[in-house]
């Protein structure tokens, strides 16, 4: 995997999931799938009909079942109770994009690090595995090598569950258009997930994010912007997309 700012200061796992699991145990609790459950918080449109931002994104989601009071305490006893929203959403980069490098935020997060640890490699370009297609036997001794150009791992890597049939959701890019119902499902069958979070999504759906906060769900930095992979940016733009996420977390969390 590439040693990047990204690589070096996350580790993401990749676990089997799906909407509607068919059999699953975690220790000695094993669940079942059972009858899908029916009503307007479960329907779905057909997949031709779905689409990952609609124009109507904001106004068409649908909303949360539960609000909740600053002070609340979280189904997960460990969790600390939700704190006053201090979301200032003219503070917050714009939608979608790359946030800037200059910025204040950017600025101090940039010098909080010890740079010394952060490889120095150039980014990659969109849609391309340059300097080479084959990057697994490319690779250098230091281990410059990443998985979407050459499915490769280092031994520190959790790439399979360790017990057959032991699997986590999870779910990437929300708050999303059909998260509640998501969640609704989730709720019914006594499921938690991992959901792994977009800045500019949260701007959008903070109740949402406290929403699955109050309801023992775990959360996780996915970018800004999602605009482009993180291989293809510069360190300091790396910096800002996930800085800025885990910022409006905080802050709405």
């Amino acid at each position: 995997m590439a040693k990047s700012f990204a690589t070096t200061t996350i580790s993401l796992f990749l676990l089997s999931s799906g909407l509607v699991p068919v059999l699953a145990h975690r220790g000695n609790v094993r669940l079942r799938r059972g009858e899908y459950p029916s009503g307007e918080a479960y329907t779905w449109l057909p997949l031709d009909q779905i689409h990952s931002t609609p124009d109507s994104y904001v106004s068409n989601t649908l909303p949360v079942s539960s609000s909740y009071d600053a002070g609340a305490q979280p189904t997960l006893a460990s969790a600390p109770p939700l704190p006053q929203a201090t979301l200032d959403i003219a503070a917050y980069p714009e939608l979608d994009v790359i946030p800037p490098t200059d910025s204040p935020e950017v600025k101090q997060w940039v010098d909080a690090i010890d740079w010394d640890l952060i490889p120095k490699i150039d980014p990659t370009q969109p849609g391309d595995c340059a300097p080479g297609k084959d990057a697994y036997n490319l690779r250098g001794a230091d281990g410059n090598c990443w998985w979407t150009c050459g499915q490769c791992t280092r031994d520190v890597d959790i790439s399979t569950c360790a017990n057959f049939m032991d699997y986590g959701h999870t779910y990437d890019d929300g708050p999303a258009r059909y998260t509640t119902k998501l969640l609704t499902y989730l709720e019914a069958k006594g499921q938690h997930a991992t959901f792994f979070l977009i800045g500019s999504r949260i701007r959008e759906r903070p109740e949402v994010v406290r929403y699955e906060y109050m309801t023992g769900h775990e959360l996780g930095v996915h970018t800004w912007s999602h605009a482009r992979g993180l291989t293809t940016m510069t360190n300091e733009e790396i910096v800002a997309e996930l800085g800025w996420t885990r910022k409006i977390i905080y802050d709405v969390i």
